[in-house]
């Protein structure tokens, strides 16, 4: 299926490696790639969830083909330069991300590892859920609830 969708797009199979890998293979699989690609129904369930799979490919360097339309992965992939992201799967959206890469991969694989780091972390998380209790817990209960 992969290899008859990139003839039609006119990619070029000898620069395409197609391998089933098990569980423990992945990370290292994935270590040989340019992009990962990964599309996700932009459907209601996912308006506000975020894919594992997006913050482990960032912390490995690598990135993104995608869609926009789940959680934050649009604003996250455009605010860190970590790959692509697609509006919608029309032909021509397909043919302007096929298009980018065909021209060569311009992203700079450290400055993904380190916005994974700053959007992903555990510090980061920690930081974040502190100030939204902090906010909670100083904001002034309104007058009827008192």
């Amino acid at each position: 299926v992969i290899a008859t969708a990139a003839s039609k797009a006119s990619l070029p199979l000898d620069k395409l490696v197609i391998k089933y890998g098990k569980r423990h293979e992945v990370p290292a699989l994935l270590s040989l790639s340019n992009y990962a690609l990964f599309f996700i129904k932009p459907c209601y369930s996912k308006m506000s969830s975020s894919p594992t799979k997006h913050g482990e490919l960032m912390a490995m360097g690598i990135p993104v083909i995608t869609n926009s339309g789940v959680g934050d992965v649009k604003e996250i992939v455009e605010k860190y330069e970590a790959g692509y992201v697609l509006n919608d799967f029309s032909d021509t959206s397909f043919k302007d991300v096929i298009d980018k890469m065909l021209q060569g991969n311009r992203f700079n694989n450290c400055a993904i590892k380190k916005g994974a780091e700053e959007f992903y972390s555990l510090n980061s998380a920690v930081n974040i859920y502190r100030d939204v209790y902090n906010q909670i817990f100083t904001e002034e209960v309104e007058p009827s609830l008192k």
